[in-house]
Formats: C-alpha cells, structure tokens, sequence
C-alpha cells in the first residue's frame, strides 16, 4: 500500500500553518502533516514570504527533515531565494537540505545546491526526501 501525499500550493499550505502558529498549535499541525508521506508545494516564489511565513515555513521544512518527504516546485531561479525568503531563511533551508537533497550542477559551483530539474518551462523543484526516500 502507498503513502499519502498532499499537494498544495505555498499560499494554501501557508495560510493555515501561519494560523495555527498565531493560536500557539503549530507543532502539534507539524506532527500530524507527517501523517503525508510526501507533501508537494506548489507555486512557491511567486509572492516574497512575509518574515513570519518564512520562519514557518522553514520549521515546515525542518519538521519534515529526515521524518518524511518533501517536494517544492520553486519557479524564479534559486539564486532568487534570498529574495522570497529573506536571506537568513534562505540560508538556513539550503544548509538544513543541502546534504541529502538530489542536485543537478547548474549552478556553477554551488555543487550542493538542491535542486533538480523537472522538464520544460524553467521550474526549479527542491527535492528533500527523508532517509525511507520517496516509497510511495
């Protein structure tokens, strides 16, 4: 039997994880989106992150390190994640992911970008699976 997995863009992922940040909540909802064995976020770098929607979704992304998977569809360039996350956040994704995240070397020498291309149209897509790797 496969895993479940949820597919959502930034915004509709975000909205409800700011919420239950602001009610206190946030990582019991962190803990139970672990239930998803791969989660999807769409659209991500479209709209620059507001500082707190940064910081939560780096905890997203740091609860799902080595617990469970997690695939960003990620449009402008990496190098533009500065600008959608704030530097500091942006800093902290790629070194949190950098290591076990699958890379495709268009980056000059960022050999440890995490980033794999996905088909046509520019999309970057940061791929962060956990040690039990995408067993769906």
């Amino acid at each position: 039997m496969g895993q479940r997995v949820l597919f959502q863009s930034a915004i509709e992922l975000l909205a409800p994880l700011q919420a239950t940040h602001q009610g206190g909540r946030l990582p019991h909802e962190l803990v139970r989106l672990r239930d998803y064995g791969l989660i999807i976020v769409d659209e991500v770098g479209y709209i620059p992150f507001e500082l707190d929607a940064s910081n939560v979704f780096f905890q997203l992304v740091s609860s799902r390190y080595e617990h469970a998977s997690l695939i960003l569809n990620f449009e402008p360039a990496f190098a533009r994640w500065g600008d959608v996350f704030g530097d500091q956040v942006a800093s902290a994704l790629i070194e949190l992911s950098a290591h076990q995240a699958p890379t495709d070397g268009r980056h000059g020498d960022d050999a440890s970008v995490p980033i794999q291309s996905r088909g046509g149209g520019g999309a970057d897509r940061f791929i962060c699976t956990s040690r039990k790797g995408l067993d769906l």
